[in-house]
C-alpha cells in the first residue's frame, strides 16, 4: 500500500495498491487507460491492456492494485482486470491544481492541472500556451470535442487537463470542451 505521492519512489515491476479520485474515466483520452489523482494535483495513469474497467465517473473514489510500469517516461499502474479496481460509494469534487507553465513536469505527471496564458501558436493537434514563466504544449485530442478553431494566436486561454509525459516532453491534455475557456468566447 502506498500513496500517489510516494508511488514514484518504487521501481517498475513492483505491485502497489493506491487510493485516489477518478480524474478521467476510460474512453476519454484512451480506451486503454484512465487517470486517478489526489487533491494536490498528483496523479497516475491506470492502464488495462484488455480495456477491462468497471463503470467509473469523474469524482469516484477508487482503490487500485497493479504493477508499476512506465511508457515513454510516464509512470502507470497496470491492472489485470476490472476486479483490481474497487469503487466506494463516495465521490469528491475534482478541482484542477492551478500551476504556472514552468511547473508542468514530473511532480504533476498524471495529475489534473489548470494553466492560464496567451496562445502563442496552433500546430497540428497542439496549442502552445505561454504564461510568462514558460510555454506549455496543450494536446487537443479528437475525442475531446474541442474545436481547435477556438484558439487564435494572441488570445488568452484558461485550460485544465492531465499532465502527460512523452518522449518529446510534457504536455497537457484537456478532457473535454468544459476544460477550455477562451477570453471573449
Amino acid at each position: 500500500k502506498t500513496t500517489l505521492e510516494q508511488v514514484r519512489n518504487f521501481d517498475v515491476g513492483v505491485v502497489a495498491s493506491i487510493q485516489g479520485t477518478v480524474l478521467v474515466p476510460p474512453g476519454i483520452l484512451s480506451s486503454q487507460y484512465m487517470y486517478v489523482g489526489d487533491t494536490k494535483g498528483i496523479g497516475i495513469q491506470v492502464y488495462s491492456y484488455k480495456k477491462d474497467f468497471p463503470e467509473v465517473a469523474v469524482g469516484d473514489q477508487v482503490t487500485l492494485s497493479g504493477e508499476i510500469a512506465e511508457v515513454s517516461g510516464e509512470m502507470r499502474l497496470k491492472v489485470a482486470s476490472a476486479t483490481d479496481i474497487h469503487t466506494s460509494s463516495s465521490t469528491l469534487p475534482v478541482v484542477p491544481q492551478k500551476l504556472e507553465a514552468v511547473d508542468v513536469g514530473e511532480l504533476y505527471e498524471g495529475g489534473l492541472i489548470e494553466i492560464a496564458g496567451e496562445v502563442t501558436g496552433v500546430k497540428g493537434s497542439y496549442v502552445y500556451l505561454d504564461d510568462g514563466t514558460d510555454e506549455v504544449k496543450v494536446y487537443i485530442r479528437g475525442g475531446s470535442g474541442i474545436d481547435k478553431k477556438l484558439f487564435n494566436e494572441g488570445s488568452h486561454a484558461l485550460i485544465a487537463g492531465i499532465v502527460q509525459e512523452t518522449k518529446s516532453g510534457y504536455h497537457v491534455s484537456p478532457r473535454n470542451v468544459s476544460d477550455v475557456k477562451i477570453e471573449g468566447v
